[in-house]
């Protein structure tokens, strides 16, 4: 299965080692469409969003997203759902709404 990055388990950021436990292979950057991030602080969330916005991220091939699970307080905090990217359909984590400053590049930077 794949899942779709686009905060702190991307590569050089802190979380990453928690996403390399289950990693079979990286695919690539990409970025999706209809999704809008924020800036939470430590951390990057994304909404649903219409089709003037797009995130940024990496593909990874996993064998299981328990690790990111546990990470990400699914289901409590983000919910996932699969996505199309370049590199066929992926998991992404988001959350429902969310208030703060928007990244409006849609690129977590840190």
């Amino acid at each position: 299965m794949n899942v779709f990055v686009y905060g702190t388990l991307m590569n050089g950021h802190h979380n990453h080692k928690i996403l390399t436990a289950s990693l079979i292979k990286y695919l690539g950057e990409t970025r999706v469409n209809r999704w809008l991030m924020y800036d939470l602080g430590t951390f990057p969330a994304c909404v649903p969003a219409n089709d003037a916005f797009s995130i940024a991220g990496e593909v990874y091939e996993v064998d299981n997203l328990d690790d990111m699970d546990y990470l990400e307080s699914y289901p409590e905090f983000y919910n996932r759902v699969e996505i199309d990217t370049e590199f066929g359909t992926a998991w992404i984590y988001y959350v429902e709404c969310a208030s703060g400053k928007i990244i409006v590049d849609g690129k977590w930077k840190l």
